[in-house]
Formats: structure tokens, sequence, C-alpha cells
């Protein structure tokens, strides 16, 4: 089974629309493909709870979250190693067909490098046409009304199917 990596950014909409896409029924996939969507401020959010945190995503739980990630990225270097420790879950994974990051912020450099060794692709969505950028390898316009199909394309090309 042919795995990928996509690191995703840009519009939320998109965002969330671009992963219901990949996991829908397609030709060849009567069951939906199978994915993993992450975010290492997630992983942050979870612990919080054990911490105080209501459950009330307001501005001074964005604060909070965005300091706190700050914190452990300076000390543990705690987003890239939970990018490289889901990775390695990925790759084994028996099931697990398209793995989706998002959030890379300062550690888009990283995977970058990382490229090189893993089949990696950074996706942009938008919603403005002909927008492109040597950051990305492919940029989605979510408005067009191609969108859903070029997704399909995308991910067909990506997963060689």
């Amino acid at each position: 089974m042919n795995k990928c990596i996509i690191i995703l950014d840009g519009v939320s909409a998109g965002k969330t629309k671009f992963t219901e896409i990949a996991k829908s029924q397609s030709d060849g996939h009567p069951q939906g493909r199978w994915l993993w969507s992450i975010n290492s401020k997630n992983v942050l959010s979870v612990s919080s709870r054990s911490m105080g945190w209501g459950g009330l995503k307001d501005d001074k739980y964005y604060e909070y979250l965005n300091k706190l990630a700050s914190l452990v990225d300076e000390y543990w270097d705690f987003k890239k190693n939970y990018y490289l420790q889901m990775i390695a879950k990925f790759k084994i994974h028996e099931k697990a067909e398209i793995l989706v990051i998002h959030d890379v912020g300062d550690t888009k450099d990283f995977l970058k490098e990382l490229e090189s060794e893993e089949q990696i692709y950074f996706i942009n969505i938008t919603n403005k046409e002909n927008v492109s950028s040597d950051l990305y390898d492919k940029t989605l316009n979510f408005s067009s009304e191609t969108f859903n199909s070029d997704v399909l394309l995308v991910l067909k090309a990506l997963l060689g199917d």
C-alpha cells in the first residue's frame, strides 16, 4: 500500500473539506481512505484538561495554548519530536494511507529537510485564483468548482492509484 504525508496549510474550511474528500468513498475506495489528521496543539489541549482548563476555546485559551506550545518547544523540541513520532507510527500502521499534519509553523523547514527521506507533500488551500508559492508543492483553490476533483487527482498522484 502506498502512503503519503501531507502538510496542509491555508483556509480552514478548505482544509476541512480536503480531509473530508480524502476520507470519502471514491472510485477504487468504496470504504474511503484511512486518514490520520494531526496537530501538535491538540495534544497540549488534551493535557490541559487535567491542569484546569474547562474546555472553553476563548481568547484566554488560545493565548495560554500558544505560550505552552512555545515553552514545550523551547525546552523539549516538542513539535518536532511529536511529528517524528507520529510519522514513525504512521509508516508502520497497516491501514493508514494518508497522514495530514496541521499547524507546522516554524517546523516547516525541518519537515522540508525530511522530504528526501519521507514522502512529504506540502499543500496550500486558498480561496483565490492563480496563487502559487515556492513553499508549496501544490496550491488548490477552495472556491473553484473543480476543488473536489482537484483533491482526488492530487491523492491519486500521491498514492499511485
